[in-house]
């Protein structure tokens, strides 16, 4: 009996049958989770491949087991992080670990797991600081990787604005929404950089303020020009042409103000809470909103002043109206200008409220699926919250 424990024991690490099912935190519980899941388990899931080879690299390097026992099994893992475990270097059973050939000692064993599948050449505390980095870093990635898609719609659009006016004020705009779509490469060499993350967070702050002011500017144009009252038809609807320029820089520059708020806490990762990121957001989303009710106000004050009918896409000809003998007139009605009614309809259609709301993606379960020895991103448990 005792000549097979020793065996048991003695070849256990070296010929391993199957995974951990968790690397842990003494204090804090589970740090790691990995387990097998079925075929409509990872089928349910959204997946995100990640293409990047020194990620790849990298998740390699952490948890090497898992592709040694893949490549034999065939099998599908999961991994989950949560990354707001607290390192366990910090704690008293974490500080009198000792490492040894095989793993480490001197740490309470789970489910009958006697000794940490913790990597060579990794302690306790720079592995767990090594996989949350990494955790995080891709985090970051995918969501300015969606930041990016929404930046180049906002640069489209952009370009569809007349540059018959206004061409120095939309040369800014450019020149700030390029510098933005640079911030929001989020570069591999920030995984292992603190600094280029704080850089980079640095540069938002500044390109936050260069957006505000370009958006105060815009706002304050549309003010400036709905000032004017009892204008003609034909100058009523000059000058809804020209709001419509200013009116659509307004919005997508708040888009903008939106996506560097976002891009700032991704930078901290976590570690400066998203409603400290969005302060600027509830500072200038009530100047937008009034911006914006004060336009469409402007336009049913002169709508009814002067007999427009949106809906029917008409107005009634000024002057004096044809009559049917002398007691029965009969009205007249003019089209709308095409170009006039679609800048008239989209600024009614001014939002009322702005809203600004992200996810806080630092604060919760991270997952990886490993199949075929290729690494996916689980995108699924981030949007379940």
């Amino acid at each position: 009996m005792k000549w097979k424990e020793f065996f048991t024991r003695r070849f256990r690490k070296r010929h391993p049958k199957s995974l951990p099912s968790a690397i842990a935190d003494p204090k804090e519980g589970v740090v790691v989770q990995i387990r097998s899941l079925a075929t409509k388990e990872w089928r349910a899931k959204k997946l995100e491949k990640i293409d990047d080879q020194a990620l790849e690299e990298r998740m390699n390097a952490l948890f090497p087991m898992v592709f040694e026992q893949q490549a034999e099994s065939k099998a599908v893992y999961e991994i989950s992080i949560p990354l707001q475990a607290k390192a366990p270097s910090e704690t008293k059973e974490g500080k009198k670990a000792k490492r040894s050939r095989f793993g480490l000692r001197g740490l309470p064993s789970l489910k009958g797991i006697e000794k940490w599948a913790v990597p060579a050449g990794f302690s306790l505390a720079s592995f767990h600081n090594s996989v949350m980095g990494f955790a995080s870093f891709v985090v970051g990635q995918y969501y300015f990787a969606q930041i990016r898609e929404r930046l180049n719609d906002i640069d489209r659009a952009l370009a569809q604005i007349a540059t018959f006016q206004n061409n120095e004020f939309k040369s800014k705009a450019f020149a700030l929404l390029v510098q933005v779509k640079r911030s929001a490469s989020f570069r591999y060499e920030m995984l292992d950089n603190p600094s280029l993350r704080k850089e980079e967070a640095h540069k938002f702050d500044a390109l936050e303020q260069e957006c505000m002011e370009l958006l105060g500017q815009a706002n304050l144009m549309i003010h400036s020009s709905i000032e004017e009252k009892d204008l003609s038809y034909a100058a009523y609807e000059e000058k809804t042409k020209e709001v419509e320029n200013w009116y659509r820089y307004s919005q997508l520059l708040w888009g903008v103000l939106c996506q560097i708020a976002e891009g700032k806490y991704l930078c901290h990762e976590g570690k400066i809470s998203l409603a400290y990121c969005q302060t600027v957001l509830v500072d200038y989303a009530p100047q937008c909103r009034q911006t914006y009710q004060a336009l469409i106000a402007w336009h049913e004050e002169n709508e009814k002043r002067l007999k427009i009918d949106v809906a029917k896409k008409r107005r009634e000809r000024s002057g004096n109206p044809k009559s049917l003998w002398k007691w029965v007139p009969i009205k007249s009605y003019v089209a709308l200008d095409a170009t006039f009614l679609s800048c008239l309809e989209d600024q009614l259609s001014a939002p009322k409220e702005l809203s600004f709301k992200a996810q806080e993606v630092f604060d919760h379960d991270v997952s990886f699926v490993v199949k075929a020895g290729e690494i996916y991103y689980e995108v699924e448990s981030e949007k379940e919250k």
